[in-house]
């Protein structure tokens, strides 16, 4: 489909589906159980970047691919990540091995790096709805997304990661 936004950042796993409903689905802490690179943010001042270079040893979290399988085959499976892009490919050989069911992903684009990831998520709903995707719900396990996507109108679930604790 042309005129998508942020090409770069969007990766259809075969080809674009038309507009229509779609889930969000966050990645890190909803389907893929980062609990082992958790030190890297428990820290006073969170190493991100540590915690992104150790993403390829994640294990599915268990149930999530169940989930994804439950939503139905009219409805687009968005995977929307704050990953930075230098994570495509360890996401997407990730995704391969895991079983998940997912149409579109979209990480962090390259020029991202200031947004925090409640902006860049925001951003992304915009550009869908743009486009004429329109968000059933959402899954995120960031209390500050969740506050995002319900502001934005979108029934969101929250799921306990752990990488956030008050």
């Amino acid at each position: 489909m042309a005129g998508l936004a942020n090409p770069e950042n969007w990766t259809w796993r075969s080809a674009p589906r038309a507009p229509g409903p779609i889930a969000i689905i966050d990645v890190d802490g909803v389907i893929s159980d980062g609990s082992h690179r958790q030190r890297h943010l428990r820290k006073q001042r969170p190493d991100w970047k540590s915690f992104f270079q150790e993403a390829d040893g994640d294990a599915p979290i268990a149930g999530s691919a169940a989930f994804l399988a439950l939503i139905g085959s009219e409805t687009t499976v968005v995977l929307l990540t704050a990953r930075p892009h230098t994570l495509h490919q360890v996401t997407l050989d990730w995704l391969a091995s895991s079983g998940h069911r997912w149409d579109l992903l979209i990480m962090r684009h390259r020029s991202d790096g200031g947004l925090r990831s409640p902006e860049f998520k925001k951003r992304s709903v915009q550009e869908l709805r743009a486009l004429g995707y329109e968000p059933q719900f959402a899954v995120d396990d960031d209390m500050r997304n969740v506050e995002m996507f319900r502001n934005e109108g979108i029934e969101t679930l929250y799921l306990h990661s752990g990488y956030y604790e008050a």
